[in-house]
């Protein structure tokens, strides 16, 4: 479904084209409430292996201070996307739902890698130390 000048899925690019003059770093797909091979109810649960790939993903593309996923401006969550991308395998037609499940769950492991480590007031190993002190500003 992605072409290699577009990586994003076709559906995904469409709702990023329905929302345009919106703020390009907080806008949103339209994924989190997106079925699920036709249900609402099902949600998506990583294996260790893919979560894995999608905290390397977030670590690799980390190079400023943002405490939530959607403070990270599309082209740098592309970036993660494209890294999850190469290191894991499907069947192209879900890419869409995929792609969905990508952005929910790093959204939500970077949640956690930051709530823990300002739970335990410590920096992570993957972040620069000038990043951490402003993030802790915040």
């Amino acid at each position: 479904m992605a072409s290699e000048n577009n990586v994003r899925p076709q559906s995904a690019n469409a709702a990023i084209d329905k929302s345009k003059g919106k703020n390009k770093v907080s806008k949103t797909r339209g994924c989190a409430s997106s079925p699920i091979a036709g249900t609402q109810s099902r949600r998506f649960s990583p294996s260790t292996q893919s979560r894995n790939v999608m905290s390397d993903s977030i670590k690799s593309s980390y190079p400023d201070a943002w405490s939530i996923w959607r403070e990270i401006p599309v082209f740098v969550r592309d970036q993660m996307w494209n890294h999850f991308r190469k290191e894991c395998v499907w069947d192209p037609k879900h890419d869409y739902q995929i792609f969905c499940n990508f952005e929910k769950q790093a959204a939500d492991t970077l949640y956690d890698m930051l709530w823990t480590s300002w739970k335990n007031d410590q920096k992570p190993y993957f972040m620069p130390e000038g990043i951490w002190a402003r993030l802790d500003e915040k």
